[in-house]
């Protein structure tokens, strides 16, 4: 895929007259340039069982360009209809909550990714609900995140260093009950 690609996949096994279906067993590695001997950082996380779809999940620890590194969340739709998707960033150490949703619903299959909000610009991804003006305010702090939605979806909350050494990490989201 060119340099800057974001996309989302979904694999299904067959199951049809001839086939049966089979779980399945999936991993995407990320690549990284970095100073250290190979000059690649990668990281690997697995898919993600039917059993892991919820439509609320928490992400403990998130940061945003704090002490030289960033996170993202990444929300994939794995329902049958769009899905109105909502963050809620619980900053840490504070009572201060930033609420956003995605501008327009995802479709199924679709995923929407967080990386670098807090110098986006372009408002027509994502809009502001309740607990801030601008997505710069988000820009320097941790957070503990919750994502609900209207369809069944995955996460990942990713962190990495823009520009420095450390390698990449991800964990899924946490599926929970409110």
């Amino acid at each position: 895929m060119p340099a800057g690609t974001y996309a989302s996949a979904v694999i299904e096994s067959i199951d049809n007259a001839e086939y049966d279906p089979q779980p399945l067993i999936s991993s995407t590695n990320d690549k990284k340039a970095l100073n250290v001997p190979g000059g690649f950082g990668i990281n690997l996380y697995a898919g993600y069982a039917d059993k892991n779809t919820s439509t609320n999940l928490a992400g403990p620890t998130l940061l945003e360009f704090t002490n030289g590194l960033t996170g993202a969340v990444t929300v994939q739709n794995v329902g049958t209809g769009d899905a109105t998707v909502a963050f809620s960033y619980y900053e840490y150490g504070t009572d201060n909550v930033y609420v956003f949703h995605v501008t327009d619903p995802l479709g199924p299959g679709a995923a929407i990714n967080t990386w670098g909000i807090s110098r986006y610009t372009d408002y027509s991804v994502f809009t502001i609900d309740s607990g801030f003006t601008d997505f710069s305010e988000l820009e320097g702090k941790t957070f503990s995140v919750i994502v609900e939605s209207d369809q069944p979806i995955i996460g990942l909350v990713a962190e990495n260093s823009p520009t420095g050494n450390r390698d990449m990490c991800n964990y899924e989201m946490i599926n929970y009950v409110p």
